[in-house]
């Protein structure tokens, strides 16, 4: 998928009050996102941390419940991934998606007719990971 700068997202460059972070991205309402960097950092430091938000906007951090904080900034400070691709203007990003495999056949092995029940987030939370490792050994 390809987003564009002034259509699916737009960049502000400005001061911030103090050196602590480089930068931020905002999602809007519409699902465009603002990206504000900090001026007070080295023109090298400001194109890195344009690419590192543009990865949140690509990689859909803000509709992904299923990452930490931590999980995310780490994805997205992989800047030299292969699957995004940035116009040397910022003009444009475009994100190479990885084809989706197939689950196997009787993943979720359940009785024929039943749907599973959780009581809690944490119980389903535990469910998917348990489901993502089955996975995981079986391919």
């Amino acid at each position: 998928m390809k987003y564009y700068q002034d259509v699916d997202y737009f960049l502000f460059f400005m001061d911030f009050p103090h050196m602590g972070v480089p930068g931020v991205i905002a999602s809007n309402s519409d699902g465009t996102a603002n990206i504000y960097i900090n001026t007070l950092y080295c023109e090298e430091v400001q194109r890195r941390t344009i690419k590192h938000e543009l990865r949140h906007l690509v990689k859909n951090h803000f509709y992904v419940d299923t990452m930490s904080i931590e999980e995310k900034e780490l994805e997205a400070d992989d800047i030299e991934d292969p699957s995004c691709i940035f116009a040397d203007d910022f003009s444009s990003v475009e994100y190479i998606e990885e084809p989706i495999c197939a689950a196997p056949e009787n993943v979720f092995q359940h009785i024929p007719g039943v749907i599973p029940v959780f009581n809690s987030l944490d119980a389903f939370r535990n469910y998917m990971f348990s489901m993502k490792e089955e996975l995981a050994r079986q391919n």
